[in-house]
């Protein structure tokens, strides 16, 4: 399952935070620390301390959270093969992949700062750095 930063941020910040009540609370309290809680009444354990590091790292080092970067390289107008009207488009080309990926500038446009854009590939959220320059050994 893919989030975006931000909501990836804030569970890791609720696990982180659980974490620390665990740590918190004397270890003779800690097997009815979260059963009153709707998501353990079916008798389902929440996870101890360790287990919770343990998917906080996970998380972190999973493949969909490990967003990358695409360099702007140019502004390209095509021709809407339907519309035959023109149409901007940002090429960005991928650090990690070296894919060259083709953005509509409205589209670019219409965004806020903080809304995600998703490498069209493999869905991995995707930062655009603007007049960036490719990474070392990036292929031309």
């Amino acid at each position: 399952m893919m989030f975006t930063d931000r909501k990836t941020t804030t569970i890791l910040a609720a696990l982180r935070m659980m974490q620390d009540t665990i740590e918190q609370t004397p270890e003779q309290e800690r097997d009815n620390l979260f059963t009153d809680m709707a998501h353990f009444r079916d008798g389902t354990a929440p996870l101890n301390a360790d287990e919770i590091e343990a998917l906080c790292e996970q998380i972190n080092l999973a493949p969909e959270n490990q967003s990358g970067q695409a360099d702007h390289v140019i502004d390209v107008t095509v021709i809407d093969p339907d519309t035959q009207g023109e149409v901007a488009v940002s090429i960005y080309k991928d650090r990690t992949s070296h894919a060259m990926i083709g953005l509509d500038g409205s589209y670019l446009q219409s965004l806020e700062d903080s809304d995600p854009v998703f490498h069209p590939a493999n869905g991995m959220e995707l930062y655009l750095v603007e007049g960036g320059v490719p990474s070392p050994g990036a292929a031309s």
